[in-house]
């Protein structure tokens, strides 16, 4: 299937396009802007370029120019700390919400920041006065980093690190306090801030946006990553890591828009929800912890966490989720070393819904339901297409009498605490068939691999799941749990010139393990694309699962005859690209090609690399690409013996 395409973007900075208004600080104008103002922190600062921005007014050297727009960009050029709360605001704005480092946002802003840090100066809480880490301790001024205000207030900020802000136990959101329309975080580092709520954010009645962020080491009394009350959240492509929510009797209240909100000290390690939606896809959300709640609280929401890894997050109760009202979805992810003192070391549900499916739930633990503890008097949780081995509290435990959790089907347990008994459900099963925990670091990538035979392989359900947990696609009958076993060889294939317009191929992988047929798969009648990488198409050949024991040769190879059905040219070079990075689709879009197999008990995707060699790790991409020619004609009919495959070439490695 063709993928998406966009300019490549070399460097971790996106250009902006032509602005009505440009506020620089700092750094090299744009070809886009017509003018440009200079600043270098001193004679245009960050509060006074926000200011300018809020009331169209030029303010302490910033000079706004443009044409007429509500929207504003500011190109930040400099480091900043703030030792001192924001000087104007009011009296009653500090006391209804808490004082900030920077002035209010008030209008819709875009904030570049290139890289650079926005903090709280980190000397408020040094040694000796104060730990050095938190930054709520030692006598030193407290404020948080930014508000977005209502009704205006809009922020887009990309490329930063926002640290330190300290809001204090009363007030909301350490790093961010957004009761504006909109705030979209991208490329933004959210670390070691603190609040009451929301240590790193906290929004109210808004839309939040983060995309390929961090969010680590914030705490609050609740929500110590991110506070949502009554808005909606999406978290894409992060990492949320090193949360907490602080322990404590009773409740913990904020103020937002005159609206009294409390929540029980102690929920959400990561997420707290009070109404609302959240949806995090593709994120790893590890080491959080809470009272209640490990990763989430959830208090009358909707949340979805799909595609996600789940990592030694632990809570007194639910080491990874909460339940106290609404519904809350886990999709093909694996929730791994979780745990609770209490019980339920991934949930634990005690109003609403919640449900799990093409989940891998794996070494979680808690003196009562490993897995899942279900408090309510009924049927509360869902499992579906889902792995459970948790020993350590058994994989469910019930806490009142007619509670139980409702079988989707086709689940494998290794005990009968759950008591499922659905189409294709499976108890006290001796071997999942799982290899071991593997993680390259990236979002959302750790995960238990399944094993070439395993009971989970093709036993699952089409249930409208095209993606497991890392992206890939699953195919036929999918297979149980988060992660699909790799069985088939993906490649780019194009064409050599333009001459070769127009040709179309049938495709075949073949495996071997020591130079004997391991399994194969055909595509047909592909077209080709045009020249060069750019115009090349990114297929999926279908291949049965590989198993390949340590010292064994292993081997693929690719090869292409011209289509014996459809159009098109009859003579033509088609061309296999590789040596790339495994970007599928988008922005940064890379020859990524390989192959599934385990390999001396790791299965894995192996790539396609230079010197034709198979290897676990992807090839560097970009101007590294290479390509390998195979040329096809129709001169071979395709009746009798069959028109003959040209191979692009064979990839090998030596198993270890």
């Amino acid at each position: 299937m063709k993928s998406p395409r966009g300019p490549f973007l070399g460097g971790p900075f996106l250009a902006m396009g032509a602005v009505a208004a440009t506020l620089v600080l700092g750094a090299t104008p744009q070809a886009e802007a017509a003018i440009v103002i200079t600043a270098d922190g001193v004679n245009c600062t960050l509060a006074n370029a926000i200011l300018t921005a809020n009331t169209n007014v030029n303010t302490g050297g910033c000079v706004r120019v443009g044409a007429s727009s509500s929207d504003d960009v500011i190109e930040l050029g400099y480091d900043v700390t703030i030792a001192t709360k924001d000087p104007t605001a009011g009296g009653d704005e500090d006391a209804e919400y808490g004082p900030n480092a920077l002035p209010a946002i008030t209008c819709h802003i875009t904030l570049n920041a290139h890289g650079h840090t926005i903090q709280r100066d980190p000397a408020l809480f040094a040694p000796p006065n104060g730990d050095g880490v938190d930054p709520c301790s030692g006598p030193g001024e407290k404020f948080r980093v930014f508000m977005v205000d209502y009704p205006g207030g809009n922020l887009d900020l990309n490329d930063a690190a926002v640290k330190n802000g300290c809001a204090g136990d009363a007030y909301g959101g350490g790093g961010f306090f957004f009761l504006g329309h909109s705030l979209n975080l991208t490329r933004v580092s959210v670390a070691n801030n603190r609040a009451g709520m929301g240590g790193g954010i906290f929004q109210h009645e808004s839309t939040l946006s983060v995309t390929d962020s961090t969010i680590t080491g914030n705490a609050a009394f609740a929500g110590g990553g991110i506070y949502t009350r009554t808005g909606t959240e999406k978290v894409n492509n992060s990492r949320l890591v090193l949360n907490s929510a602080i322990a404590g009797s009773g409740n913990t209240c904020v103020d937002s828009e005159g609206q009294i909100t409390c929540m029980p000290k102690g929920s959400g390690g990561t997420i707290a929800l009070h109404g609302g939606s959240a949806t995090v896809t593709g994120a790893t959300i590890a080491q959080s912890s809470a009272t209640s709640g490990g990763v989430l609280y959830n208090s009358g929401a909707t949340a979805l966490i799909t595609g996600a890894t789940l990592l030694q997050n632990s809570a007194v109760n639910g080491g990874v989720l909460s339940n106290a009202g609404g519904t809350a979805i886990i999709t093909s992810a694996t929730a791994y070393q979780n745990s609770a003192t209490g019980s339920g070391g991934v949930i634990y549900i005690f109003g609403g819904l919640a449900k799990i499916v093409h989940g891998t739930v794996i070494g979680n633990s808690a003196p009562s339901g490993g897995a899942v503890f279900i408090l309510t008097r009924s049927r509360t949780v869902t499992l579906a297409d889902t792995l459970l081995q948790n020993p350590a509290g058994g994989n469910c435990a019930l806490g009142a009498p007619g509670a139980g959790a409702i079988s989707g089907g086709h689940n494998l347990s290794t005990d009968a605490t759950c008591a499922l008994a659905g189409t294709g459900d499976h108890q006290n099963v001796a071997d999942l068939g799982l290899g071991s925990y593997t993680d390259d670091g990236s979002p959302a990538d750790g995960r238990l691999p399944l094993l070439p035979g395993s009971l989970a392989v093709d036993t699952g359900v089409a249930d409208g799941t095209l993606a497991d947990q890392i992206g890939e696609p699953r195919i036929g009958n999918p297979d149980i749990g988060a992660v699909e076993y790799p069985r088939s060889a993906r490649v780019w294939i194009g064409v050599r010139g333009k001459v070769d317009y127009g040709l179309r191929v049938d495709l075949l992988a073949e495996m071997f393990v020591n130079g004997v047929a391991a399994g194969q798969g055909q595509l047909n009648n592909l077209t080709t694309g045009q020249p060069g990488f750019a115009g090349a198409f990114f297929y999926t050949v279908p291949l049965p699962p590989v198993d390949a024991p340590s010292g064994a040769t292993l081997d693929l190879r690719v090869s292409a005859r011209r289509s014996c059905s459809g159009a098109g040219i009859n003579t033509g070079t088609a061309q296999l690209w590789y040596n790339g990075q495994p970007v599928d689709s988008g922005t940064g879009e890379d020859a990524g090609s390989r192959v599934g197999a385990t390999a001396a008990g790791q299965t894995a995707y192996l790539f396609l690399r230079d010197g034709f060699a198979l290897d676990p790790a992807a090839g560097p991409g970009g101007a590294s690409r290479l390509s390998s020619d195979a040329a096809v004609n129709s001169l071979t009919p395709c009746t009798g013996a069959g028109r003959p495959f040209t191979t692009f070439g064979t990839w090998s490695m030596t198993v270890n």
